[in-house]
């Protein structure tokens, strides 16, 4: 399905289809009739207009016009005739009064500008043909140019680009790899380093819950399960490979006290004591962990418990010192759950990684039969969590952040975590930088299709439209979600979700190809379903009931949902699953 493009290519500006008159637009007009002093009735396109002529003319004749005077009564200038049909000869006249070269691509230029009734002048005309034959697709240049001129956005090359790329047919998730694959070699470079650990991010959603459910057996796990974990947890790269788990926790312990989240006294008396196990002397070390008795005492703050049993069991000789190091560690570990103190651990979320989620899930490569034992158990788990709706518009919030759609907002208001974590200003970075020219190219294109999203999500009239395209991570299979929403907005300026339409496309595993449809009127809900697999509707009624009652429970009524085939769709216009956006109101056609 081409579907993204399209509905692009249909985001336009209301009330475009009358003509615009410009000092210097040329125009192709048929001279209806005439009246005293030089005034005549001219028809452009399907409208009539009364303009004052240089030269006397023949009624019902085609001829070229320049727009010498747009203000009051307009003033056009005889260029050349239209040669009653003659196509090639009156564009090849024109281009000769532009100072164009006559070849075949400005002459199919000129007629596009002509049927979709763009202003044409001779600038316009000569940056559009140099734009449009360097590009790949002449014919996507071209809708290019239309949706700019309809937009009214400036005419630059950066625009342009913009614009072609999100109506190419090229998801953001491949450009993403391919720029990732690239950036390998060049980890020398502080942006190059710093945009591979954001795409590691954008894809990180399975990988961050696997991390939080391996934190959770290493911190609070049986011994056995909290090294297996810990293993795990480097192996991923949460943790880095070439440390120890006690460096891990007096990371832990130090981030923790710096977040305020474990007070100076404890979190000192528990690094002492790791210290003192390591090098010093046993009177030493029962002094340390009196200490962090009496400090836990005092703040009442986690198991005293877990401090007292230890301490006796040391003073009895059953544990020997020095302490065993995994030992140790698991007492901090158990004291810090108690205390509810796992909030600041230091995970390398960034991590660019040599063995993927997902090479565990399909190859297991590297595990140990212990590992990949807790890994298949942990994976089910998450596997058979439900998503709820409370998460994904936390995850769209986050990826747009991530994303930098919102990058230039947090210029103006001077944001520094905008400019500095968000993909688009990496990406511009880097391409300030010295780099080989296909890196270049992948860069340039990611940093297009972002602008061009930020350019179609806008406000048209009383209309506000928000279209995107993100990186979706759904099981481990990365994918990507395009969203087009459009609505009206409230008198205070306010999304009105009571009344808007929103279309969802997504490519997923086992349904393939997916649009869904929602439309919204009154807070009454109406959805369209559309995929190849017939047996979706035999499978949506237990599905159904559940849907009517969440959207209840969000003051929704359900009113409809309508399956339809993707070969149905076949003997309609390709740009059947369209937004006519206008000032009028929100429609679409199915």
């Amino acid at each position: 399905m081409k579907v993204l493009s399209e509905t692009f290519n249909k985001l336009v500006r209301a009330g475009h289809e009358s003509v615009q008159f410009r000092q210097g637009q040329i125009l192709n007009g048929r001279v209806m009739r005439f009246f005293p002093h030089d005034i005549a009735e001219v028809q452009i396109g399907n409208q009539r207009i009364i303009a004052q002529l240089n030269l006397p003319l023949t009624a019902n004749e085609s001829y070229w016009f320049e727009v010498q005077n747009s203000e009051g009564t307009i003033q056009l200038k005889v260029l050349s005739q239209d040669l009653n049909g003659k196509q090639d000869g009156a564009l090849s006249g024109l281009l000769q009064q532009l100072n164009l070269p006559i070849t075949k691509e400005n002459q199919n230029l000129v007629q596009f500008f002509l049927k979709e009734q763009i202003p044409i002048n001779a600038k316009t005309l000569q940056i559009a043909a140099h734009w449009v034959q360097d590009g790949q697709s002449i014919e996507e240049g071209m809708k290019a140019i239309k949706m700019i001129f309809e937009r009214g956005w400036p005419l630059n090359e950066a625009i342009f680009k913009a614009v072609v790329s999100v109506q190419s047919e090229e998801p953001i998730s491949p450009l993403l790899n391919k720029l990732r694959t690239q950036l390998t070699d060049l980890q020398h470079l502080n942006e190059a380093k710093a945009l591979s650990n954001k795409i590691d991010q954008l894809f990180n959603s399975d990988r961050s819950q696997l991390q939080k459910s391996l934190l959770h057996n290493w911190l609070q796990g049986s011994a056995s399960d909290s090294t297996t974990a810990f293993s795990l947890l480097q192996k991923i790269g949460a943790f880095p490979t070439d440390t120890t788990e006690t460096n891990i926790i007096v990371n832990m312990i130090k981030s923790s006290m710096k977040a305020n989240q474990l007070s100076e006294s404890i979190g000192n008396a528990l690094l002492d004591v790791i210290a003192k196990n390591q090098n010093s002397s046993l009177p030493s070390f029962l002094k340390a962990l009196v200490d962090l008795e009496r400090a836990v005492g005092e703040s009442s703050s986690g198991k005293l418990t877990n401090v007292q049993s230890l301490l006796q069991s040391i003073r009895t000789s059953m544990t020997a010192f020095p302490v065993d190091e995994q030992r140790l560690n698991q007492f901090i570990r158990e004291y810090m759950s108690s205390a509810g103190k796992i909030n600041s651990i230091n995970i390398n979320e960034g991590a660019a990684l040599a063995i993927t989620a997902n090479d565990f899930i399909v190859k297991q490569t590297g595990l140990t039969s212990e590992e990949a034992k807790l890994f298949n158990h942990l994976h089910q788990n998450i596997m058979s969590q439900e998503i709820n709706s409370s998460q994904l518009k936390d995850y769209l919030k986050n990826m747009m952040t991530s994303l930098g759609l919102s990058y230039e907002h947090g210029l103006a208001d001077n944001i520094q975590h905008s400019r500095q974590e968000a993909l688009k200003p990496l990406l511009i970075a880097l391409l300030a930088d010295e780099i080989p020219s296909g890196v270049k190219d992948t860069a340039s294109a990611l940093l297009n299709k972002l602008t061009g999203f930020q350019l179609l999500s806008q406000e048209i009239g009383p209309i506000q439209q928000l279209a995107m395209q993100i990186p979706f991570s759904l099981h481990n299979r990365a994918t990507d979600l395009s969203i087009q929403w459009s609505g009206r907005r409230t008198e205070k300026g306010q999304i009105d979700s009571s009344h808007c339409r929103i279309l969802f496309y997504l490519n997923m595993s086992k349904l393939d190809e997916t649009i869904v449809d929602l439309h919204i009127q009154s807070r009454v809900v109406n959805i369209t379903i559309i995929n190849k697999h017939e047996w979706i509707e035999t499978l949506a009624p237990p599905y159904i009931q559940q849907l009517k009652e969440q959207l209840n429970n969000q003051n929704y009524k359900l009113s409809s949902i309508r399956f339809l085939k993707e070969k149905k769709m076949v003997n309609e216009p390709k740009t059947a699953v369209i937004h006519e956006i206008s000032s009028n109101g929100v429609d679409m056609r199915i």
